[in-house]
């Protein structure tokens, strides 16, 4: 097939698809094709700039009718798409936050500063609501809340992840408690944090197999008292006797 543009024969393979010629081809090659985008690169950018502006509204309407109409389709391809691509897109991704850390800190910062009160409300109402629905999620959050308190308590900080105090995930967690009873109920330290006598006797005292479900009232009325199970745990985690 000969180029209308440089005169030149050449394979079908140097030419562009397309759908409103006999052949389904191009007249001109892509070489040429390249040169001419090239060459009016600067000229096509401003037109298409200025044609968007002046047909804004409907552009973007008929791309939200497209998108859906097509949802399902757009969704398969792009998850497609996406597969084939993985590798080359995370190393993209990671290239990219390495060269543009600063400057992506700084924006979110920014974006939080200038939306603190709505960013808060919605996290509260997404956490209320998860919370209602998911007991795992619950539980994480009771015990977080719990170790911070009781390290805090004693005049110390939460240094390390809730995992790491507790020796298990919050999976095994959940599964060491079994069901929560129906009522009030408290998480409950078996052998209370008031018998640690420093830092570390503390964090060993957050230990999974020290918590417990306890009614409300029970757990209100033992308080730091003596009890046989706290003592099997102090002289567990402790390795020590109870001190009265």
């Amino acid at each position: 097939m000969i180029c209308t543009k440089c005169g030149i024969q050449k394979n079908n393979d140097d030419f562009n698809r397309s759908n409103s010629t006999k052949n389904g081809l191009q007249t001109s090659c892509k070489k040429c094709q390249k040169i001419y985008r090239d060459k009016h690169k600067e000229c096509k950018l401003s037109h298409n700039k200025q044609y968007y502006c002046q047909n804004k509204k409907e552009i973007l309407l008929k791309k939200a009718q497209y998108s859906y109409k097509n949802k399902e389709k757009i969704t398969a391809r792009n998850k497609e798409w996406y597969i084939k691509n993985k590798k080359d897109i995370l190393v993209d991704k990671k290239i990219y936050n390495q060269n543009h850390k600063e400057e992506k800190s700084l924006y979110r910062k920014r974006y939080y500063k200038e939306n603190k009160k709505e960013l808060l409300i919605k996290s509260t109402l997404f956490n209320k609501k998860r919370r209602e629905i998911d007991p795992l999620y619950k539980l994480m959050s009771n015990i977080r809340s719990l170790i911070k308190a009781s390290l805090t308590y004693k005049g110390y900080k939460k240094k390390y992840k809730t995992n790491q105090y507790t020796c298990c995930t919050f999976k095994d967690l959940q599964d060491h408690l079994g069901p929560k009873p129906e009522g009030k109920c408290h998480l409950d330290h078996i052998c209370p944090c008031s018998q640690a006598k420093n830092e570390e006797e503390l964090i060993k005292l957050q230990h999974y197999t020290n918590f417990r479900w306890l009614p409300a009232e029970e757990n209100i009325k033992k308080s730091d008292n003596w009890t046989s199970e706290g003592e099997e745990i102090c002289r567990k985690l402790l390795n020590r006797d109870w001190i009265h």
